[in-house]
């Protein structure tokens, strides 16, 4: 489970953008530190933030919906119609665009 999450993160394009376009600008050349080692630094506090963040939503979601069965199924429920809905538009929106 631990290997397919990781690999699901490895993927996602938010990574890059926030390497690429976002961590770069906290860096500089003039320090002694090279830039290569000043990125991995930033990526490895964001890294931190993301699990601790990340962390405490899993913990107090797990022990909200544990003991509220019916609010398991209220956002099991709602979050499968905002999928459906989000996928609904960007549907629309592939064959507007191929139209027009």
């Amino acid at each position: 489970q631990f290997l397919k999450g990781f690999g699901v993160s490895g993927l996602n394009a938010k990574l890059y953008l926030i390497m690429l376009a976002l961590l770069p600008q906290f860096t500089s050349p003039a320090l002694r530190t090279p830039v290569a080692v000043q990125l991995m630094i930033l990526g490895l506090i964001h890294v931190s933030n993301c699990a601790v963040i990340y962390g405490g939503v899993a913990v107090a979601a797990k022990r909200v919906l544990l003991t509220r069965p019916k609010a398991a199924k209220v956002v099991t429920l709602v979050s499968g119609v905002v999928m459906i809905v989000v996928g609904m538009i960007l549907l629309v929106e592939q064959v507007m665009h191929a139209w027009g």
